[in-house]
């Protein structure tokens, strides 16, 4: 696997108006108000202290994430205003998987494995925003090296109740494969799968419909709104 970027060029699609951007200290304000949200807040791991300072220190802490490589979180931003916050999306390394019930024929998880997940904040959802995001990084999570991280594999776990999310997996070519021991069910796209992208993006369906409900459980990677996926 080549790395975890962030990716350079940064991952646009004017298509949908959105960029795919580092977080920066002026977001401060917008991470504390998306952890806030109790969809955001029941979907993916949010710290105790829910503070601007404590946001700032968890921007603070991005360069270092990136460069280890444990993780990787991108704000969606609109491409017309990037200093606005819609949501974020993100990879993490994982260890692969052994789903409990698997689907006859589905792939065997190999390394590299990267996670996704996800978040929209609420004004910004049913407008295809998770679905634009979400294409955007898996295609360039699966691209070879020098054109994305290299992964063998991107998961994603989500929780059987989760419409919204298990519509926008579909959306990017993910394919539900089993159900894991904690109750989620397990995505997988494998790059010997998937198609020649030359965007580094697979196709995806422009707009999802806005649906109610709850969010998935992640495994924690930092005190940050990452790993797991909420309503889009």
């Amino acid at each position: 696997m080549s790395g975890l970027g962030p990716p350079d060029p940064p991952l646009v699609d004017a298509a949908a108006g959105i960029v795919l951007r580092p977080w920066r200290p002026a977001d401060t304000a917008a991470l504390a108000a998306a952890w806030a949200e109790p969809e955001i807040a029941a979907g993916v791991s949010v710290p105790a202290d829910r503070s601007d300072a404590a946001a700032a220190r968890w921007i603070g802490g991005w360069s270092a994430r990136v460069e280890s490589g444990a993780a990787l979180d991108l704000v969606i931003a609109p491409a017309f205003e990037a200093d606005d916050v819609w949501g974020e999306v993100g990879l993490r390394p994982l260890r692969p998987l052994r789903p409990r019930t698997a689907a006859a024929g589905s792939p065997a998880l190999t390394q590299p494995v990267l996670e996704a997940g996800w978040w929209v904040r609420v004004e910004h959802r049913g407008r295809g925003v998770a679905s634009a995001a979400v294409c955007l990084m898996v295609g360039w999570a699966l691209g070879s090296a020098g054109r994305g991280a290299g992964a063998a594999q991107v998961v994603a776990r989500i929780q059987p109740g989760n419409v919204a999310s298990a519509a926008v997996a579909t959306r990017v070519g993910l394919s539900k494969v089993g159900r894991l021991p904690d109750g989620r069910n397990l995505w997988v796209r494998s790059v010997a799968a998937s198609t020649v992208f030359g965007s580094l993006a697979p196709p995806c369906a422009a707009k999802e419909p806005k649906t109610p409900g709850g969010g998935a459980r992640p495994a924690p990677s930092g005190p940050g709104p990452r790993g797991g996926t909420v309503p889009s």
